[in-house]
């Protein structure tokens, strides 16, 4: 029942051997499994998060593949969303939709865009025409001259001279290649950080007009607007970073291009599409540790692909968040100050102490597994798409691990050990419905393969889970499987 999907050795020589999970020549999504093969070519490790074999599942569909592309569009209008009748189809896929908490469904899977922004994977089943979930994929933050960055200071930029014209492309990175490159498009470029300039035009609002152009001028120490220097700043700081600490090149790990669009209305900034978006209704651009947050997003996607909604999500944003604070403190000699967005007009999100923080209506963001809001918690109708389950509020649980292992514990193992630990759960171990247990064990497994069985290190990644009351014996909250 399994498909190889990859197959690739780390640098403890290690080997990871993906697989996804298959049924009558269907994918079975969101089941992954894991083999991780020893320097000696044993199997070592084995992590998983997959479907038992369906049982008298009708695998030919009742439903046209077009039917199921207007259920799925008029459901999203439905909701409110801003899709037309001829909202983009991405891609339509028939499979076996199995998630941990239900049965297993033929559906097809359909995702669709309405431009930059809006990216919804809906599953309709293919017999009933039911809506079985949708989910918001969209994670929400060569010449040289100067530039004013955000905060009015003038810093040097890296640029692309070519016609006349000084372009904001970084092709100073190691992942830059040159015998294959030709700046400066980003189709033709081969690892490059890109700036694009979107004219303060919404994607949402008004897609048949936004077309972000790359950033250029006449001048390689004037034209350049300052949310586009910080964005090329920041975003190369997030690419050093990775380099340095993780020996990782770029977002895919293989020199990949980093795009980075500026001067969007909105008071966000998410990762699409292998894009950054930054809003323009706060300095999104100017906080580094954003940049970070949303550089990972796109690690996580090529890596563990934990999916968007409920505790994988939740993972999904911890993770942004631990690496875009170990961005920042990378470039603060080392030094974390533990809250996200500290650049922006205020703080989003505190690693530290997270009940320092609301969310609204005087509800502090959780701590521990005692405060954990449920996917079907009434607090959540408050929030746009319900949160997708919780992913920006319940993220603060495993962010409160991660300090603690780092910092908080009175035998903590320092930053940079916890970063290698985290960083390599999450590329080596976690699976697309990975849940917070699942988390616990990937980071002490990771930390015993990093520093020894028994070590400081591995004894205090569980303790520092044991904090945030997320135990060896902890159940998923989610319902498992009926049979």
């Amino acid at each position: 029942e399994w498909e190889l999907l990859h197959s690739k050795e780390d640098s403890l020589g290690f080997t990871q051997v993906q697989f996804s999970q298959t049924y009558d020549e269907l994918e079975v999504w969101p089941s992954s499994v894991t083999v991780q093969i020893n320097p000696q070519g044993h199997a070592h490790v084995v992590t998983a998060a997959y479907a038992p074999t369906p049982k008298n599942l009708e695998t030919k569909p009742s439903l046209l593949a077009t039917s199921a592309y207007r259920v799925a569009v008029e459901h999203l209008q439905s909701e409110g969303l801003p899709f037309s009748d001829s909202a983009h189809l991405e891609s339509q896929q028939l499979l076996v939709y199995a998630p941990l908490s239900s049965n297993p469904h033929l559906a097809y899977s359909v995702s669709l865009h309405e431009g930059s922004g809006v990216d919804w994977q809906v599953m309709v089943d293919a017999h009933s025409g039911e809506i079985l979930t949708s989910i918001n994929q969209v994670c929400t933050a060569a010449a040289q001259g100067s530039g004013a960055d955000v905060s009015g200071q003038t810093v040097p930029i890296e640029l692309w001279f070519e016609d006349n014209q000084y372009s904001l492309l970084n092709t100073t990175k190691s992942m830059h290649d040159e015998q294959r490159s030709d700046p400066p498009g980003f189709q033709t470029t081969v690892g490059g950080i890109l700036i694009y300039e979107a004219g303060n035009v919404s994607p949402q609002e008004n897609p048949d007009n936004f077309n972000p152009g790359l950033v250029s001028s006449v001048s390689p120490d004037s034209g350049f607007p300052a949310d586009a220097v910080s964005a090329s700043i920041n975003l190369a700081k997030v690419y050093d970073y990775y380099e340095a600490r993780h020996q990782r090149t770029s977002i895919d790990g293989q020199g990949g291009n980093i795009i980075g669009i500026t001067n969007v209305p909105i008071n966000n900034a998410y990762w699409q599409n292998d894009v950054i978006t930054f809003g323009n209704l706060d300095t999104w651009t100017h906080a580094l540790d954003f940049a970070g947050h949303e550089m990972t997003h796109g690690v996580i996607e090529k890596t563990a692909g934990l999916i968007y909604q409920n505790q994988p999500g939740a993972l999904n944003e911890a993770i942004a968040d631990i690496f875009g604070e170990s961005v920042e403190a990378f470039e603060n000699n080392g030094v974390p100050d533990w809250k996200l967005g500290t650049l922006l007009n205020s703080p989003l999100r505190d690693m530290r102490n997270p009940g320092s923080l609301e969310i609204g209506q005087g509800r502090p963001y959780p701590s521990r597994m005692s405060d954990f809001i449920p996917p079907n918690d009434p607090f959540l109708d408050n929030l746009q798409g319900r949160d997708n389950g919780g992913v920006h509020l319940n993220s603060s649980i495993i962010n409160h691990a991660f300090y603690q292992l780092a910092e908080g514990l009175p035998e903590s193992v320092g930053l940079p050990a916890a970063e290698q630990i985290f960083y390599r759960a999450v590329t080596t171990k976690l699976q697309k419905q990975s849940q917070f247990l699942d988390c616990r064990i990937a980071c002490i497994q990771s930390a015993e393969e990093l520093f020894g069985v028994g070590s400081t290190e591995a004894r205090q990644t569980a303790e520092a889970f044991n904090t945030v009351e997320i135990f060896d014996q902890t159940l998923p909250t989610e319902p498992t499987r009926p049979y």
